[in-house]
């Protein structure tokens, strides 16, 4: 039933995603507000719900945009599923910050098909990455993203190759100008320090531990599942599935050496894993085995919130 409700893009279908997007935050905001909140700063933190909303639509935008996915809203309904399941994503600011950036380095990419404006596209999904690295050093491992998309639509050596890079240096110059002319080089240094960390003991919890469970054996059964299937056939998801692999994997370096690990990282893996998996439900031939996996995902979900009564 959940299925075949989200099997269709429609704007009223849109419109209930992004009311369980609000419910999960308020969610999080009342069970788990002690965490994160002071009263000091309640107002603030609640203006990143202003963040996550329009990221959510942004997504959907994206991913229809590049073709990535078939007429559906299955990738938007995990992607709020998952922002709600890993909680923490929702209430950091340079993370959302980090976020938009690389959705705008994502739109850049997966749009790109070696044909015209490609050297705009080039240009800003590098810049978009420079800026986006500024913030988070490790989000520099995404320029690889850029010259696997170059060489999955099978540009020549040229040219090309040097425009991501040219566009990612310009943040990382502006950067250098300001902290050299104020004679703090040495915060500029930091900036760019690649901190990391082998600590995983706050998967061990289970609120982490049970929803990142099923969500990597799903990624993995719609990697094997729908691989087979799409490159048999020759259109712009082809290409593109080949990019979602390699993100997949770059998603998961970034989660590994994340420096703080407190389920926020898992950020990195909602957009590949999202359209993966939305990829993986229209082909379950027994429509009862989609809903059982999306109820599946949603009970999880809610889980993580009743488990803050467990002692």
């Amino acid at each position: 039933m959940i299925a075949n409700f989200f099997r269709r893009t429609l704007p009223d279908r849109i419109f209930y995603i992004g009311l369980l997007m609000l419910l999960y935050y308020s969610l999080a905001v009342y069970y788990k507000g002690a965490m994160f909140f002071t009263e000091a700063s309640f107002w603030e933190k609640s203006a990143y719900l202003f963040f996550l909303i329009p990221y959510l639509f942004a997504s959907e935008l994206i991913i229809k945009a590049s073709g990535l996915t078939l007429d559906n809203l299955y990738a938007t309904l995990l992607t709020a599923v998952l922002f709600g399941t890993f909680y923490p994503i929702m209430f950091h600011g340079n993370l959302l910050l980090l976020y938009g950036l690389l959705l705008g380095a994502y739109h850049t990419i997966y749009s790109y098909d070696g044909g015209g404006k490609a050297g705009k596209k080039l240009f800003d999904a590098g810049l978009l990455l420079g800026f986006a690295s500024c913030l988070y050093s490790w989000s520099s491992l995404f320029l690889l993203l850029v010259y696997v998309a170059l060489i999955v639509h099978r540009r020549k050596p040229d040219k090309n190759y040097l425009i991501p890079l040219i566009g990612f240096s310009v943040p990382l110059f502006l950067l250098f100008t300001y902290y050299f002319c104020t004679d703090a080089m040495a915060v500029f240094y930091t900036k760019f320090s690649l901190p990391f960390s082998g600590d995983f003991s706050v998967y061990q919890s289970a609120e982490l531990l049970v929803p990142l469970s099923y969500l990597s054996f799903l990624i993995v059964l719609a990697v094997i599942v729908a691989t087979p299937r799409i490159i048999v056939i020759s259109n712009r998801l082809k290409k593109a599935w080949k990019i979602l692999i390699f993100h997949l994997l770059l998603g998961l370096v970034l989660v590994l050496v994340a420096p703080q690990k407190d389920g926020s990282e898992l950020l990195f893996l909602v957009f590949p894993g999202a359209i993966i998996i939305a990829n993986f439900l229209p082909k379950v031939r027994l429509p009862k085995v989609a809903d059982a996996i999306l109820y599946l995902f949603l009970i999880m979900s809610a889980g993580v919130y009743c488990y803050c009564f467990v002692p």
